[in-house]
């Protein structure tokens, strides 16, 4: 899936009767791969269903008026800024998300503050039937965390993709154990955790990602603070 730009990524070895190959990246990484290859935007995944990169924009710059031709979701890595286009006009800050339709024009400007910005794109046809931009406060994305049960928090269900919030307390041993009939992304924001991931697994820190195909168990233990983990499906 990945060339050797890349290098971030750790992938489970491949076999016959897997359901296909997971993948783990940390943000921490693809920061220093950007600024190693002297770039604004690099790319970790290449998937049948997903791309997913890094941008960066520093203080004072704008990315011009863009048109990805994919739906596409903004996760605030770092930095301030305002996203623009026909129907919204929201600053956005660390912690938040934006949901931009595909063919909907938009501009990210007013950055006031070095921007990065995780940037996922669902590889399918566009609906009209989708909402152009909505844009999701950190705190909002959060509401009603619970100091003893995992809660989730379903954000955004459009023709392409599915968007939302899980949030995990501290001390649980051993939350669900998950098997999903569609493939996702789980980008950790807060906490720290064991995440097996078939018959594998790592430590989760704040930024650590996982793309996880259909068909392939996990579950986080060993929760040691807070789990907020930004979930992004396919539909």
């Amino acid at each position: 899936m990945c060339s050797t730009a890349c290098s971030p990524a750790t992938t489970a070895p491949s076999n016959d009767d897997a359901p296909g190959d997971w993948e783990t990246f940390d943000v921490a990484s693809m920061q220093s791969e950007r600024r190693g290859r002297g770039v604004q935007f690099i790319t970790v995944l290449d998937d049948r269903l997903f791309r997913m990169g890094l941008l960066h924009l520093p203080r004072g710059m704008e990315t011009g008026l863009t048109v990805h031709r994919l739906n596409t979701v903004y996760r605030v890595v770092e930095g301030s800024a305002r996203v623009v286009g026909d129907t919204l006009d929201v600053q956005v800050e660390a912690g938040d998300a934006v949901f931009v339709r595909g063919d909907v024009e938009h501009v990210i400007r007013d950055v006031t503050e070095d921007l990065d910005l995780l940037v996922i794109h669902r590889i399918a046809q566009l609906s009209p039937a989708d909402p152009p931009l909505l844009a999701f406060s950190g705190d909002e994305m959060v509401e009603g965390a619970d100091e003893e049960e995992s809660v989730f928090n379903p954000l955004l269900s459009s023709t392409t993709l599915g968007m939302g919030m899980y949030l995990v307390p501290k001390g649980i041993a051993a939350d669900q154990l998950m098997i999903h009939p569609t493939a996702e992304i789980k980008v950790v924001g807060l906490g720290t955790s064991r995440f097996d991931i078939g018959s594998g697994g790592l430590r989760v820190d704040p930024g650590s990602i996982a793309f996880i195909p259909s068909g392939v168990q996990h579950q986080f233990r060993r929760v040691a603070d807070p789990l907020e983990v930004l979930v992004v499906w396919e539909r």
